[in-house]
């Protein structure tokens, strides 16, 4: 049968025959996961020259360790000790020489270590032991010399970067050991502002680190920026003398 013909305008003209949508057939474009934007590194402005980047701590104990894993524990007091790692170094010589791991446990020793922060808990690696005191650490004190970025002035926190002073080893770039580290720290001392800074913290019973002192290494000066400026006024051409 065929098809009446459309009815017309009230003016006499026929109806114009609407165009039927046809389903698309093109897809959405897929993003491919190689064009996103990789995150960005922590940045640490070039530091100066007779700035050493540092965090290290000198403690006397005795290690308490299962030699299971990394984990272990340093009694520091008869009513203190810290959670501490123990460095694939330091694990294989004492599983080695069982007879030292025996002497470590029973007598204290100076354990020279690094402090990191794992899940907001700090945490002491273990780098090595000695018998007697180091002449440039003060025992239970730790030196940290990094670049303060930020603080609150309400809890007296202090976060401290921390970078690197030598160049990774090929194919380590990426390795956590080699990555800016950040600490957080307790008591802000009066003057704080941003630039490299030398503190000596002890540990609190609470396992947090409190500033004892407090020195500015060199101050940071930013480059001034030139957004946000205005373009000059032009200059205003004379009128002509009559």
């Amino acid at each position: 049968m065929a098809t009446p013909p459309p009815s017309p305008l009230p003016s006499g003209r026929p109806r114009p025959t609407r165009p039927i949508p046809r389903p698309s057939t093109s897809a959405p474009p897929v993003r491919s996961r190689s064009s996103r934007k990789p995150p960005r590194p922590t940045e640490l402005p070039p530091k100066p020259d007779h700035v050493t980047y540092r965090a290290v701590a000198c403690f006397g104990g005795t290690l308490t360790w299962d030699q299971q894993g990394e984990a272990a524990q340093l009694q520091i007091t008869d009513n203190q000790s810290l959670d501490v790692a123990l460095s694939g170094l330091v694990q294989a010589t004492l599983q080695r020489h069982p007879q030292q791991l025996t002497q470590l446990m029973q007598q204290p020793h100076y354990w020279v270590s690094w402090p990191l922060q794992r899940h907001k808990q700090l945490q002491f690696w273990l780098r090595g032991w000695q018998t007697h005191p180091p002449t440039d650490l003060q025992i239970g004190r730790v030196r940290i010399c990094g670049f303060v970025k930020s603080w609150k002035d309400q809890s007296g926190a202090v976060q401290v970067w921390i970078g690197r002073n030598e160049v990774p080893p090929p194919g380590q770039d990426n390795q956590p050991a080699w990555k800016v580290k950040r600490l957080q720290l307790r008591g802000a001392p009066e003057q704080l502002r941003p630039g490299w800074w030398q503190f000596d913290c002890e540990v609190t019973r609470f396992g947090q680190l409190r500033i004892v002192e407090a020195a500015l290494l060199a101050p940071f000066r930013p480059k001034p920026s030139r957004r946000g400026r205005s373009p000059a006024p032009a200059p205003r051409s004379k009128r002509p003398s009559a």
